[in-house]
Formats: structure tokens, C-alpha cells, sequence
């Protein structure tokens, strides 16, 4: 979860470390501290956001911590089994969001803590423009994977990031082998670290 700094797995009764879901920061599960933040400058953030602004796509931001929208770049792209599995949350557990008004408040609030930049589109009939991925990859060293099953989204990265690379730092952090790593996985940005694992396990409703 990349909200594990707001709501501890210790809750739960797990303990140790924790890999964020995108592969960028490790946590101490007990009480949220980051031991290891792989972030994008503010200066890539707002080359992506004007990439974005010239797409027209929709666009959020991520922390460790947080979310942040901003208005300009807000599209309607919610999807109701997202919304719906949400509302089943305790309040005190669903991750925490903000809506800004302009890309200078964004990235403000961002500060240099920005993890991941998603572009969004609302169905698999909506094509990013052929430009954006080249234009993207022009303006830096950046990792671009996809969440969801016919490419409804694009992650921006720092490099060395995503799943796979975390896992590895993760294992190297806790002096476990690669044989002993068993990993799970329901995405296609799962393949790397399910790949890399001794043992990858494939969930039965994977994409």
C-alpha cells in the first residue's frame, strides 16, 4: 500500500518490511518508516504534467504517503468496482487524496516526494496519442509500466524502480535468497518480480 505511513500493517498483526506497490520505497511494517524513497525531481514531475496537459489525459500523483489531483488535469476515468471496493474500507483506512488547482500548487504539495506520475484514460477505446510515449521518454530516465490489462494507464517511474527492483532490494535488506522469494501477482506489472522470484505465483483472477 503506498498509504502504510497512515495505517501501520501492525494493525493487522503482520511485521518486518514492506515493498510499496510500485516498487519505489520500503517501510517498516510496524510503524510506517520509510527506509528506502526512490522519487522523481520536481523539475521531470512538471515536464510529465505539461506532457499531459498537451494529451488531455488524466493525471494523479504519488507519494509515499498521498495522492494529488490537479484540477486542470482532472478527467472523470473513475471506475465503479474501484469506487465500489473503496467504499468498503474502514474511513480510517482509505488512502488520502487532494485536489489542487494549478500544476505550481501540485507540485508544491508534492514537494520532492513524487514516486509515481499516472496517466489514465477511461476505456481501452481511448488511445493515448502515438506522440506522448516518445515524448515521455525524451524527457528522461524514466521506468513506464502499465496497472491494468489493455493499457488504460501509464506509470512514470524513477529508474530502478517497479516491483521487481523493489523486491530485490527488499530481499538484499533481509538477507533472504532469490530461491527462498515467493511471490504473488494479479497484474501485468507483476511479471518482472514474479519472474524474478524463486517462486511466482499467478492469482487465479489475474488479468
Amino acid at each position: 500500500s503506498f498509504d502504510l505511513a497512515r495505517r501501520p500493517l501492525a494493525l493487522g498483526g503482520f511485521h518486518g518490511l514492506c515493498v510499496t506497490s510500485n516498487g519505489c520505497g520500503i517501510q517498516r511494517v510496524e510503524t510506517g518508516e520509510t527506509l528506502y524513497n526512490n522519487t522523481l525531481c520536481n523539475r521531470d514531475v512538471r515536464k510529465l504534467l505539461e506532457i499531459a496537459l498537451r494529451a488531455d489525459v488524466h493525471v494523479m500523483a504519488k507519494t509515499a504517503a498521498f495522492g494529488v489531483f490537479c484540477r486542470p488535469l482532472y478527467k472523470d476515468v473513475a471506475r465503479p468496482e474501484s469506487d465500489e471496493m473503496r467504499a468498503k474500507w474502514p474511513p480510517e483506512q482509505r488512502p488520502t487524496f487532494y485536489m489542487t488547482e494549478t500544476i505550481e500548487e501540485m507540485l508544491a504539495k508534492l514537494g520532492e516526494q513524487t514516486q509515481t506520475v499516472s496517466f489514465h484514460k477511461k476505456n481501452a477505446q481511448e488511445m493515448f496519442p502515438g506522440w506522448l510515449y516518445d515524448e515521455v521518454i525524451s524527457q528522461g530516465e524514466f521506468s513506464l509500466t502499465s496497472s491494468f490489462a489493455g493499457g488504460l494507464d501509464l506509470e512514470i517511474t524513477p529508474p530502478d524502480s517497479g516491483k521487481r527492483n523493489g523486491v530485490i532490494r527488499l530481499a538484499q535488506m533481509m538477507g533472504v535468497r532469490q530461491e527462498e522469494v515467493m511471490a504473488c501477482g494479479d497484474h501485468v506489472n507483476d511479471l518482472g518480480m514474479l519472474r524474478w522470484a524463486g517462486i511466482g505465483v499467478v492469482m487465479g483472477d489475474a488479468d
